[in-house]
């Protein structure tokens, strides 16, 4: 009875991590990008989501198990085209944006803003 018991709180316990979860997929070839928080199936949500967007071959460029911030800055590249950078679980939302800032600047995005956020 015990058992069942502890194994019924661990599959409470990793039912309400998994809420906490979020994921972002960018395609490098035409900056298609999509993103999911929130629940379990967050990496599939997010590629999908690119994949709608007219993504062709999504690569994840983030994602956490953990609750908090997320942010998605997008710019330009030299060549015109767009570039996506992402913050997920940041204990607030200067920092989630901050780095996502930073993160689409490391990629080659000129002149980055904010185009997305959110909190779980």
């Amino acid at each position: 009875m015990m058992k069942k018991i502890v194994f019924s709180f661990l599959m409470i316990a990793a039912a309400w991590q998994a809420k906490g979860q979020a994921a972002v997929y960018v395609c490098s070839e035409n900056g298609a990008w999509g993103y999911c928080y929130g629940y379990s199936n967050v990496t599939t949500c997010a590629y999908n989501k690119c994949i709608n967007e007219g993504g062709r071959s999504p690569q994840l460029i983030v994602s956490t198990s953990e609750k908090g911030y997320g942010a998605v800055a997008v710019g330009r590249g030299s060549d015109g085209r767009q570039i996506v950078g992402a913050a997920v679980g940041y204990g607030n939302l200067e920092d989630a944006k901050a780095r996502a800032i930073a993160e689409c600047r490391n990629r080659g995005g000129q002149y980055p803003s904010i185009n997305s956020t959110w909190h779980d």
